[in-house]
Parts: structure tokens; sequence; C-alpha cells
């Protein structure tokens, strides 16, 4: 009696470190992502400023904001696969200590005025800190078992916040310091002091830890194109309208919104998208989670052609984008958490693939409204869009 006694006490000991380490590891993963996606983004509302300086005209600098996009997407592949074969404290160190270079570079070139290729290769350089989104996936995912990859994914996903934080804090800090410089000092030292906190009390992912095999009962290439589709669909959303609402709504719109108005409703619907992806990955893991991205996917398109029929109308505009958002955010939720299930040896490159098509729909999504005629008709190609994506993801998902 007593040996089973101190058995089981025993078990349970072990079973509350192994939580402990599991949550310990969620939240540097989440930390992680939150403080390289303040690094991928802060060119962005630094463009102005950083063009007046080097005397970029608006190509020059729609470029100079798009390369560490397109090259932090790229790089979720190749470097999510590796921290599947090699596990995520590593990789994620390594990755983490690369990206100080361009931080420090980003310093000199705009203290030292140094040349437009250098400014360049820095933008190139920010990339890499965009491909934390695959590497935390791949962490955090091997901590927790598959009844609950959905909430731990979607938590994960709210280190996307950095995109929002940087474009607020850091034009603050540079107010603040009279710098462009000063900002990147910033950066260079939260990254570097996160390093060492990851480095003593992160822990790596033991080998044995996945042990189940990829699904075999898909076609591997036709379920993750439908993954990737619906992740264009939502992440392209999330991406493409967190910049474009405000321009809807702004002055020189049909809503004459102030500047600070339409700023704000942009904000609360990039927050919308990121509280509620955590929601989706618990209603994926307590029901069939591919109904439910079939469901998310479908008030998507609702929500999209309904947009382009209350174009005229603001309350009926703001109240159908703000529920664009929740199912945005919901469908992102399910889109991981089946990635999680199908692939689970392979999470990282899986979502680098998935997350790599997802960006790409942030910049297909605003071309699209420059070349249709009106925004109506824009909505509705883009509902159109979507309905390929629920019907790709019945037919390649085996959801009947």
């Amino acid at each position: 009696m007593k040996n089973l006694f101190a058995r089981t006490v025993s078990g349970l000991e072990i079973s509350k470190r192994e939580n402990s380490i599991s949550q310990k590891a969620l939240t540097l993963a989440t930390i992680a992502m939150l403080i390289s996606f303040m690094s991928w983004s802060s060119l962005s509302p630094l463009a102005n400023s950083i063009a007046s300086q080097f005397g970029l005209n608006i190509t020059l600098q729609k470029i100079l904001v798009a390369l560490p996009v397109l090259f932090g997407s790229l790089l979720r592949i190749p470097l999510g696969k590796l921290s599947d074969n090699f596990g995520g404290k590593k990789i994620y160190l390594s990755t983490l200590g690369i990206s100080l270079i361009p931080l420090a570079l980003a310093y000199f070139v705009l203290k030292f005025h140094l040349s437009i290729n250098l400014l360049f290769l820095v933008a190139l350089g920010l990339g890499i800190s965009g491909a934390s989104f695959a590497i935390s996936l791949s962490y955090a995912s091997a901590w927790f078992p598959e009844s609950r990859q959905g909430r731990t994914l979607g938590i994960v996903g709210i280190g996307t916040v950095g995109n929002a934080i940087s474009s607020g804090l850091l034009p603050f800090i540079q107010k603040i310091f009279h710098s462009l410089t000063s900002v990147y000092s910033f950066l260079f030292f939260i990254t570097l002091i996160f390093i060492g906190i990851f480095k003593f009390i992160g822990d790596e992912v033991p080998i044995n830890f996945r042990k189940k095999e990829d699904s075999p009962k898909l076609d591997k290439r036709f379920s993750l194109f439908s993954l990737s589709f619906a992740c264009m669909v939502a992440s392209g959303s999330f991406v493409a309208f967190g910049a474009l609402l405000p321009t809807f709504l702004g002055i020189h719109s049909i809503f004459g919104l102030s500047s600070l108005t339409a700023g704000l409703w942009g904000a609360v619907f990039s927050v919308l998208t990121i509280v509620t992806r955590p929601l989706g990955g618990y209603f994926a893991d307590i029901s069939n989670a591919r109904i439910y991205l079939v469901f998310s996917l479908f008030g998507i398109m609702i929500c999209q052609f309904l947009i382009s029929f209350f174009i005229q109308s603001l309350f009926l505009f703001l109240f159908v984008f703000m529920t664009y958002a929740v199912f945005i955010g919901l469908c992102n939720g399910c889109i991981f958490k089946i990635t999680a299930e199908y692939f689970p040896r392979n999470i990282g490159f899986a979502s680098g693939i998935v997350g790599a098509v997802g960006s790409f729909g942030g910049f297909l999504f605003p071309f699209i409204f420059v070349f249709v005629p009106s925004s109506s008709v824009a909505f509705i190609v883009l509902g159109f869009l979507t309905l390929f994506s629920v019907f790709s993801s019945i037919f390649s998902l085996k959801i009947f």
C-alpha cells in the first residue's frame, strides 16, 4: 500500500513538473515571437522618417518595407524544418542571435547615413525575425498532447501582436529620443536580454516527444495546399485589412473619419483577430476541427459579400467588418490545429509553408483593390476566393 501511495505521489510530482515545463515553453515561444515580430515589422512605422533621411521615392520606400516580409515568409519553411529536426530551442537561439546582426547594422547605417545599398541589406536581414513564426509553433507544439494543440498554437499566435506593438511603440521611442537609432538600440537590447533568459531557463524538446507519424490517411500535398489556401484567406485578410481599414474609413473615404478614429478601428480589427485565435484553437480541440474550419471560412465568405453591399453604411460596415475579424481569428486557430494534427512530426515545416502562403495573401489582397474598379467588386472577388477555399477544404480534408 505504501509503495502504491509513493508511486502515485511520484507520478503526480512528475506530471506537475512536466506541466510546469510545458507552460514555460509556451510562454517563452510566445514572447520570442512577439519580440521577433517587433523587429520584423520595424521598418513599416518608421518608413517615412527613413525615406526622408535617405531621399527614397515612394517606390523604393515600399520595396524597403516589403523586403523583410517577403524574405521572412520564405525563411519560415527551412527554419521550421530545422526546428523539427534539431530542436526548437537551438534553432530559436541561433535565429535570435543572427537577428542581432541586422539590428546592429541598422543602428550604424542610420547613425552615419551610410549607403542605400546597406539600408536594403538591413531590410533583407530583418526578414530572419519573421521566420520565428514556424519555430515558435514547432517548439511549443512538441510539449503538448494532440488534444491541446489548437489552444496551444492559438496562444503562441498571440505573439503576432508584435506587429501592432511596433506600430505604436517604435514611433513613440523615436519621438522621445529624437532619433531613429534609439529604436534599433532598444530592439537590439531586448532581443539580447531575451536570448540570455531563453538560454538559461528554456528547455530543449526531448527527441522522444514526437513519436507519432504524420497522418497516412490523406493526400499530404492536397491537404497542405488546402490549409495554405485557407491561411491565405484568413491571414491575408488579417494583414491586408489591418493596414487598409483605416484607409477605407479615413478623411478621403466616403465615411470621412479622422485619422485617429480610423486608426483606432484598424487597431480594434487587428486585436479582435488576435484574441479570437486561441478561441478558435480551443473549439477545434473540443470538436471536429475540420468542420469548424469550413464553418469559419464560410463566415469569412459571408462577411466579404455583406461588406460589398453595406459599403455605404458606416454602422453596418463596421459591424460586419468586426464580425469578419472574429471569423478570421477563429479560422487561423483551426488551421494550425489541423496542421499539427496531420503533420505532428513536421509541424515546423508544414506550418512554415502554410504561414508563408498566408503572408502572400497579405500582399495579394491589396493588389486586388488596386486593379479591381471598385471596393464593392473587390470584396466580391475575395468572397469567391474564399468559396474556393471552402470547397477545397471539404474535399481535401475529407470532411464528409
